[in-house]
């Protein structure tokens, strides 16, 4: 689940799924041919070990599935911090967390471009340093934001998830997407698999509540 504002492109699931192995945030990247999208774990220069990768779409799909299931049966909790008003103190925080997350994805892709370049030799301009230090700070400046919302909503009333919210998906931004799955989902892992299809039970989700 991706769109793109300004070049920039922007995932459903950047921000809160993390790699089961040496817990550092997965990043989007694409591989082959076909330029598939995947999750997958960073090198050990930007605070990974590269354990694991898995494609984008089947991951999405996977927790999509849980999301709607839980709505629909009144699993999920029924409220959720997906609406604010206009006059919303963290509404700032919440831009400003969407803004910095397509700029990590695009800095990102930028910097893996750099690494492969330098690896065949190339001297491209920015260098990967530059880029990965560009990235270091987007992800403090994005975690200050994310203390800031918590600080500001604690033991507040979140605006309810609709519940045919399978059904209206498609029509809502990827921002009101993003703030339903953070409302409901702490925190996803992605574990190794062994060779074969796309295994569900190698993906760990911690729901809120």
């Amino acid at each position: 689940m991706t769109t793109a504002v300004g070049g920039a492109a922007r995932h459903l699931l950047t921000g809160c799924i993390f790699c089961g192995v040496c817990k550092a945030k997965l990043r989007t990247t694409r591989y082959g041919p076909h330029r598939v999208l995947y999750y997958r774990c960073p090198s050990r220069s930007d605070g990974g070990r590269n354990c694991v990768a898995r494609k984008v779409e089947d991951v999405d799909r996977l927790i999509l599935r849980a999301i709607f299931q839980a709505v629909e049966t009144g699993d999920a909790s029924n409220q959720a911090a997906a609406d604010r008003p206009p006059e919303d103190p963290t509404q700032p925080h919440y831009e400003a967390l969407a803004r910095l997350t397509a700029e990590l994805d695009t800095l990102d892709a930028m910097a893996a471009e750099a690494e492969l370049a330098e690896r065949l030799g190339g001297k491209p301009s920015p260098s990967s340093a530059t880029l990965r230090h560009k990235v270091t700070e987007r992800e403090a400046e994005r975690e200050r934001h994310q203390v800031a919302v918590n600080r500001l909503t604690a033991g507040r009333v979140a605006a309810s998830i609709p519940r045919n919210l399978r059904t209206i998906w498609k029509d809502l931004s990827l921002d009101r997407q993003r703030a339903i799955v953070a409302a409901l989902i702490e925190r996803i892992e992605i574990h190794p698999q062994g060779q074969g299809p796309f295994d569900p039970d190698a993906i760990k989700v911690k729901r809120r509540g």
